[in-house]
């Protein structure tokens, strides 16, 4: 969730360039690995003002994250991550 929090607010042309560049490996089978998709959700991301996950890096952690802004740029990103069991 940190790093959607902080995508998110990427410029578009910045945003596809790392798209572009950046192998996505799943670590689970919850991983997105579809840029398509992830774009989709880093929409909803900006929209919502956080963003979530749940056993996408790992099974059984699930984390909130929202982004800290200066203006329109995400300059860092809080997280708490916890038991998704729980």
């Amino acid at each position: 969730s940190l790093g959607r929090a902080m995508l998110a607010h990427l410029d578009p042309a910045v945003l596809e360039r790392y798209l572009d560049s950046v192998e996505m490996k799943p670590l689970t089978d919850r991983t997105v690995t579809d840029p398509a998709r992830l774009k989709a959700i880093l929409a909803e991301v900006r929209k919502n003002g956080f963003a979530c996950t749940q056993d996408e890096l790992d099974y059984g952690l699930a984390s909130v994250a929202v982004p800290v802004m200066i203006g329109d740029r995400a300059v860092a990103a809080i997280n708490s991550s916890a038991n998704s069991a729980r």
